[in-house]
């Protein structure tokens, strides 16, 4: 009996030793897995203290650029109120003196384009435009070279542009207005492929 008593103790003891190897492994391998679960958390609350640092940055960069805004609204607002008040008194000052201009004094009337430039020898093979400024007399002849205004000009063809130009410069033709100092006035020339 004490033979099988001991044989039983031997038996639980032994299975008792692998079952303590085997939750030992459990726990190692939870600890590990609670380890890069750690470092997961770690990194992620690293990146999200780095994003809020530069989320309030960019809020700080908002807040001063809106700053600058508001202050240049207030600054155009006030321009906007001194331009009015001086027109107001330019006004005033216009129709108190309107009695006072000589018969003999020129007024500028309207000048407008009367004969465009033939562009029709030009050969394109897309369509686009080309906007000048000129200079026209009291006859309404172009006088000086036409300049190209780029930003309004849909085409880079230097070759182009200076054929059109003195097109421009010889063919177009402005109303006449005696005694009219010259003026500046913009002409655009559509070309179209043909």
């Amino acid at each position: 009996m004490k033979t099988g008593l001991f044989l039983l103790l031997l038996i639980t003891g032994t299975a008792f030793g692998q079952s303590k190897k085997e939750l030992k492994a459990q726990v190692a391998s939870y600890q590990q897995k609670l380890d890069s679960a750690n470092l997961a958390l770690e990194k992620t609350q690293h990146i999200n203290d780095s994003l809020s640092g530069e989320i309030q940055q960019k809020e700080n960069e908002l807040k001063t650029k809106q700053a600058f805004i508001d202050k240049a609204t207030k600054k155009l607002e006030s321009l906007k109120g001194q331009i009015e008040r001086l027109k107001s008194s330019k006004e005033k000052d216009s129709l108190s003196k309107l009695h006072e201009i000589p018969p003999d004094r020129h007024l500028d009337v309207r000048r407008f384009l009367i004969k465009r430039p033939d562009v029709s020898a030009i050969a394109s093979k897309k369509s686009f435009t080309m906007m000048f400024m000129v200079v026209i007399d009291e006859k309404g002849d172009v006088v000086g070279t036409p300049k190209l205004m780029r930003s309004s000009t849909t085409t880079t063809d230097q070759v182009l542009i200076k054929k059109v130009s003195a097109l421009v410069k010889s063919q177009a033709k402005y109303n006449a207005d005696k005694g009219a100092p010259n003026r500046s006035m913009s002409i655009a020339i559509p070309i179209h492929p043909h």
